[in-house]
């Protein structure tokens, strides 16, 4: 009868509705672990369902995201690596290393969006943190990240292994994975590059509490032939 079909195709769309739910709620539990474990059962539950506007936004459009703990908000990029790198960084808490002492002085190379300085220099406030990224959207991204932090110096510069010039060889790839190469001073996508030697002798002296690298293949280049005393 009519009525018995009808009823056929209500019990099959209650079935199908139930393995969509099921299958929505692994979703949610699975993509939201990092923040609640971070966060809290409740309060990550809720903080990963604000930043699911990374995925409805259109590409680049900048988004803000209030991280528990943090002094300011944290501005991201929607439909970039930002998001990876922000789980990373500050649900994962890949920057929350104990270094078994107060550190005076950090450089950050390669400081992206400027996610890891900010994480330290909430946890380490009386630490100078040097934050260089060569990257003008990176850059940009990083200086307004920092902004309330007094004891974060954001630098538009790439760490080398020598004073001079570099740029990026690979200006389409995600932004966390650019990396540079020598250029020449008048090439008009050079960057300014500076040494560690250089960079120590204009900011602290020989110390180094920390440094952090993440300049995407340039870190041998960087230390081959070190000569300072900054490391034993």
């Amino acid at each position: 009868s009519a009525w018995h079909n009808v009823g056929i195709i209500v019990v099959i769309n209650i079935k199908e509705l139930s393995k969509m739910i099921v299958k929505n709620l692994i979703y949610i539990i699975n993509q939201s672990l990092p923040y609640r474990i971070r966060f809290g059962y409740i309060r990550g539950l809720i903080f990963w369902w604000s930043v699911r506007r990374d995925y409805k936004l259109k590409h680049g459009t900048l988004y803000n995201v209030t991280v528990p703990g943090l002094l300011s908000h944290v501005l991201l990029r929607a439909g970039t690596s930002d998001l990876t790198v922000f789980r990373q960084i500050v649900c994962s808490g890949e920057a929350d290393f104990n270094l078994g002492f107060e550190p005076r002085f950090i450089i950050d190379a390669g400081a992206n969006i400027g996610l890891s300085s900010i994480v330290i220099a909430a946890r380490h406030p009386n630490c100078q943190i040097i934050a260089l990224e060569d990257d003008d959207s990176n850059f940009e991204l990083l200086r307004q990240n920092v902004a309330c932090y007094a004891n974060v110096t954001p630098v538009k510069k790439a760490l080398w292994g020598a004073d001079g010039y570099v740029k990026i060889s690979n200006p389409t790839a995600e932004p966390w994975a650019f990396r540079v190469v020598e250029a020449k001073e008048d090439d008009p996508d050079a960057v300014e590059a500076v040494s560690l030697g250089t960079l120590l002798a204009e900011r602290c002296g020989n110390e180094i509490s920390l440094l952090k690298l993440d300049i995407e293949g340039a870190e041998l280049d960087l230390l081959q032939g070190v000569t300072s005393n900054w490391i034993e």
